[in-house]
């Protein structure tokens, strides 16, 4: 029997396919979701809600069929590339992976045809598996290679931990049982969550790795019960702790579901869902920014309030917001799921000019 990390990752190396991205073969279902997200136009704040969903489930037998979501954007050389979950729903139940899309604009993208790019494979586990490997946030080292963290879940033990993966391309993947082990000792066994990669704003050649982490137990999304957690490291090998602060610093009160740093110049910027209330949905995603990763203030950029799901609920959002700070604006993605439980990634923007006025 192979040993357990041995069997966490199978990898395929991949080509970019051409043309548009896939579409839903089901298009009564896919026109009447569409018909019910009224969640576009601008906002009184400047905020454009893209009228379609950027990303979509793949067609009916692909590995994405049934779900896209927790979307990562990360800057390339010419483009971006979205790494996002994605899960297949038949007769023997769920499969799911992490694959990969391309943009040239950060507005159209376009699938890999080889997705998934990382897999579950257990040979006791053919559907519905225990295990589960979700939220990836990924990004390239000061070597040009690259760097995967995915949050592993275990249904039986109902424990989480973070796995790491590495790459020389950012397309053909290997687990790394030796990163896995530095980083478990760098954060003493403690169970983290949300992690978000973004590069040292002062320090040029150190990546750092945010997550959060509950220390006593309680609600997993109250603030008052979470503290931010900074690693920091050159080569994804090494890491050592460098911060732990708590979560009351960014947001005093309220509940915070998934959050994500980035860096702006010298300063880091962070966007996370956010209720006011201690309620399960969060109602919108908030901004913040600091200069020195302990005194948090307001960002400069509107909450932005989440569309209703079909039944009129706020909450349509879930994990993983993403953000892009560039010199079209503002740009954020999110995972919206519909009231059969499947899922797409939705965006919004703020033009930089004129943010106010449609174009």
């Amino acid at each position: 029997m192979p040993s357990e990390d041995s069997v966490i990752v199978k990898a395929t190396a991949m080509t970019e396919r051409p043309g548009t991205r896939t579409t839903i073969p089901r298009i009564l279902l896919a026109a009447a979701l569409l018909a019910g997200r009224a969640h576009s136009g601008f906002s009184a704040d400047g905020w454009q809600a893209e009228p379609e969903p950027v990303l979509i489930a793949g067609q009916l037998t692909d590995w994405d069929d049934f779900q896209v979501e927790s979307p990562c954007v990360v800057p390339v050389d010419k483009g971006w590339r979205m790494y996002f979950e994605g899960t297949r729903l038949d007769e023997e139940g769920l499969t799911q992976g992490i694959g990969v899309a391309m943009s040239d604009d950060g507005r159209n993208w376009r699938k890999h045809e080889n997705n998934p790019v990382v897999s579950l494979e257990s040979p006791d586990e053919l559907r519905l598996p225990t295990k589960r490997l979700v939220l990836p946030v990924v990004c390239r080292l000061p070597d040009k290679s690259w760097l995967m963290t995915c949050t592993e879940t275990d249904q039986n033990h109902g424990t989480l931990r973070l796995r790491v993966l590495r790459s020389a391309d950012g397309l053909t993947w290997q687990s790394s049982p030796e990163s896995d082990a530095d980083l478990a000792k760098a954060t003493s066994g403690a169970m983290l969550f949300s992690p978000s990669f973004c590069p040292n704003p002062h320090r040029s050649g150190r990546l750092q790795l945010w997550c959060l982490k509950q220390p006593d137990g309680g609600n997993i999304n109250d603030v008052k019960t979470i503290n931010t957690v900074m690693f920091q490291t050159v080569d994804g090998k090494g890491w050592k702790q460098v911060i732990e602060r708590p979560l009351t610093e960014i947001e005093p009160t309220g509940s915070v579901r998934d959050i994500r740093f980035v860096v702006d110049g010298e300063t880091w910027v962070v966007c996370y869902l956010f209720a006011e209330t201690d309620a399960r949905e969060p109602a919108l995603i908030r901004f913040r920014k600091s200069a020195d990763a302990i005194r948090w203030k307001p960002a400069g950029i509107p909450d932005y309030a989440l569309p209703a799901t079909p039944d009129g609920e706020k909450g349509a959002a879930l994990s993983r917001p993403g953000l892009l700070l560039g010199e079209s604006g503002v740009r954020i993605y999110y995972t919206e799921q519909q009231e059969n439980g499947s899922r797409w990634i939705a965006s919004a923007l703020i033009p930089k000019a004129s943010p106010r006025t449609a174009p």
